[in-house]
């Protein structure tokens, strides 16, 4: 199986990235979010409690509850969210631990792994949800009103399950 990353990850970092979009003292439905980013719904509750665990959104229950992000989204970067959701990076079993590849010390590909990940965790660690919340405006602000996005633009959803 290729190394991926989760829908989970990708719909916990597309809610952040919606939450920086929205004033910092105004609380927002999860449904919202979840409908404005394409989310399941059923997956917000999930997606929420691991965002708060990792202190980066708040929640409050009652008729003006919500959540609201509650760290600057320019601080909170990719790689953060991601490991949050899915665990360490690594793109090959060899670089997910000491002792787990007994031929790391005599294996040609290990030194192209290790680059191929370091390069991927500086982009995700380079890129954050301010930068990804603007880019998602301008985005908005380039596609006329009423018009659909053009295929290929919009994320396949499947909305009964998220990899694990």
């Amino acid at each position: 199986m290729p190394m991926q990353f989760t829908r989970k990850a990708e719909y916990a970092i597309l809610a952040l990235v919606d939450l920086a979009r929205q004033p910092r003292d105004q609380w927002v439905l999860s449904k919202d979010v979840a409908e404005r980013q394409r989310i399941p719904v059923k997956w917000m509750p999930q997606i929420m409690g691991l965002l708060a665990r990792g202190k980066y959104v708040e929640g409050a229950r009652g008729s003006h509850g919500g959540v609201r992000l509650i760290r600057d989204p320019d601080a909170i970067s990719l790689r953060q969210v991601v490991e949050l959701v899915d665990g360490p990076i690594a793109i090959n079993r060899c670089l997910a631990g000491q002792g787990i590849c007994s031929q790391q010390s005599s294996c040609p590909l290990h030194g192209v792994w290790a680059q191929a990940q370091a390069e991927m965790v500086r982009v995700l660690e380079s890129t954050s949800i301010g930068k990804l919340a603007w880019a998602q405006q301008s985005m908005e602000q380039a596609t006329p009103a009423g018009e659909p996005r053009q295929k290929g633009t919009e994320r396949t959803r499947r909305a009964d399950s998220v990899d694990s």
